[in-house]
């Protein structure tokens, strides 16, 4: 098959779906329960902008990245085995199961196309992570690899540890150079998609890693149900701890990198049980849903980790700049899943090695575009990938710093009511409504008066955009820091951040239209819905009733009032 260069990976899905069965093309493209996950892996991607350098060399570039693996720690040095390899770019392919579904010749197509087209060094393999489930056994994938390919395992650990310990045995005689333990997965996470179709594995193919009559036993159940939760209620062990990956870690005498790592405080377990690398993984967002994306989390981990071992990432990479972007933000290596599943249903190897190469291209330029030669000059380069709320010079600033002032520290402790109530305006400029209203600030911060008188200074113009979409204004209390101004995204932000447990309660202080409003106050309850361990101190009220839509144009705008920090009472509100 002849592919041109410039056709987007999504043309690949689009080829995908009209190739294969409709419940093995659920499997490949379902996410848990209401894929918000799923979604969300691919669209966070798009709150991050790079800032790019001018006139920088870049007439040759370097894409190539070291990765290194510490020994492990053991009473046997000499049965260790160290990783230190250098690859031709940070793009690596995740483990994905059952790849003889979407093509006949399955893992082995896959990892015979996993090649990048160099113009320095002709083609050169680069690193591929066989997956347990494969339907191809990890002896004929490690046999199949074109020299220069470096394989990794990916694996469980069972409830019957001996089936483990086997398969620990035979990836380390067939040559594969780390182990990667995936950790998010006590149990399969429930893909409705799987549930409708009543997916199962086609008769004419099995897990190639397991037994026969093992397997066998994974097909037996109910009419309707997943094959392949029957598969992980029989096998995976939902007790798994910390001291399992000990044990396993113990075991390996290669590398034990851990996969489905999103908080810092697990990536430091991990370390102190001396794994080698961490993958900030959801899972594709086929586990549990409604957490946050990958990229998203991606910073807090390389944090917490500080350079004691290597940290990659999976999930939403779609084009160049996201590999960008991840790299940037401190991941040594992205991998790929989904877009490889795409390549080889349409095209077989071809397929595979076209997506790979399309994704390499746009990479290059991405960095060639940026002022970047080497991936050394991505990392070093301070701010060259931001959240889009780095543009809101006062959400930086008193956002992120943490205020000890006695007096913001007590305003939040009062722990009273955040009322929110909507007004119909009409469409008279917003200035005029507002006359001779004024905020109290005694007893705040000197920062904070500063802040809130400059804000009354600009309620009249600055906020006076009535544009669907305007998300301006939201406005946060929470300990420790200010109440401030800044767009919706940077309230999800703080949800997902480690502050998100001091979080009091919150205003929302915007003008936009009737369909704005609504959305932004569907996607404020999301936020709450997904933060199940805040604990709210105020009571919050969202209302929406009454509000009619008068259709796009419109220039009908609606307040929100904060009746405990304004002299406004709520009659006043009531009657503008």
């Amino acid at each position: 098959m002849v592919f041109k260069w410039g056709e987007l990976e999504g043309v690949f899905e689009r080829e995908a779906v009209q190739l294969l069965p409709k419940s093995i093309l659920g499997y490949y493209q379902s996410g848990a329960d209401d894929e918000y996950t799923l979604a969300r892996n691919k669209q966070a991607f798009s709150k991050y902008v790079l800032r790019p350098r001018a006139l920088c060399d870049v007439s040759h570039l370097d894409a190539s990245i070291r990765i290194s693996f510490k020994t492990p720690k053991s009473s046997d040095e000499n049965q260790k085995l160290s990783f230190d390899k250098t690859l031709a770019y940070p793009l690596a392919i995740a483990p994905t199961a059952f790849h003889c579904m979407a093509h006949p010749d399955g893992e082995i197509a896959t990892v015979q196309g996993n090649f990048l087209f160099l113009s320095t060094a002709g083609e050169t393999g680069t690193l591929m992570i066989c997956s347990t489930l494969a339907t191809t056994s990890l002896e004929n994938v490690a046999k199949s690899a074109p020299e220069g390919t470096v394989l990794w395992y990916q694996l469980y650990v069972y409830k019957n540890r001996q089936l483990t310990e086997s398969l620990v045995k035979r990836a380390v005689a067939s040559g594969y150079s780390a182990l990667v333990l995936t950790v998010d997965a006590p149990s399969m996470g429930r893909r409705r998609a799987d549930e409708r179709n009543g997916f199962e594995l086609p008769h004419h193919l099995r897990m190639a890693n397991f037994d026969s009559n093992l397997f066998a036993k994974t097909r037996e159940g109910s009419v309707g149900s997943s094959g392949f939760n029957k598969y992980a209620l029989s096998l995976l062990d939902a007790s798994l701890d910390w001291s399992d990956l000990q044990w396993l870690v113990n075991l390996s005498p290669i590398p034990v990198i851990v996969k489905g790592i999103m908080r810092a405080d697990d990536a430091e377990k991990a370390l102190e049980v001396g794994v080698a690398g961490i993958v900030v993984s959801n899972h594709g967002g086929r586990q549990v849903d409604h957490c946050a994306a990958t990229i998203e989390a991606l910073s807090e981990v390389v944090k917490a980790v500080k350079g004691r071992c290597s940290v990659f990432m999976d999930g939403g990479i779609r084009c160049g700049t996201d590999i960008f972007k991840a790299i940037a933000l401190g991941a040594n290596l992205v991998f790929i899943g989904r877009p490889v599943i795409y390549g080889l249903a349409v095209g077989g190897k071809d397929g595979v090695k076209h997506v790979i190469n399309l994704l390499r291209t746009e990479f290059d330029y991405a960095m060639r575009l940026s002022g970047c030669a080497t991936i050394q000059h991505i990392k070093s380069n301070p701010n060259l990938v931001v959240h889009e709320s780095y543009f809101h010079p006062n959400l930086s600033k008193l956002f992120k710093k943490k205020l000890a002032d006695s007096s913001s520290q007590k305003l939040h402790q009062q722990k009273q009511s955040v009322i929110f109530a909507t007004k119909h305006l009409d469409a008279k400029p917003r200035a005029s409504k507002f006359e001779g209203t004024s905020y109290n600030t005694s007893g705040l911060s000197e920062e904070v008066q500063q802040h809130e008188e400059s804000r009354e200074n600009r309620r009249g113009s600055d906020e006076a955009r009535n544009y669907e979409g305007d998300f301006s204004g939201l406005e946060i209390a929470c300990t420790n820091q200010p109440f401030t101004i800044f767009e919706f995204e940077s309230f999800k932000a703080l949800l997902s951040s480690s502050d998100r447990a001091n979080l009091k309660g919150y205003h929302h202080y915007s003008n936009c239209h009737a369909k704005s409003l609504r959305r932004c106050q569907k996607e404020v309850t999301n936020c709450l819905n997904e933060c199940s361990d805040l604990s709210f101190t105020s009571d919050i009220c969202l209302t929406a009733q009454g509000i009619d839509c008068h259709g796009s144009g419109s220039s009908s705008s609606y307040a929100f009032y904060d009746y405990r920090r304004s002299n406004l009472s709520p009659e006043k509100a009531d009657q503008l």
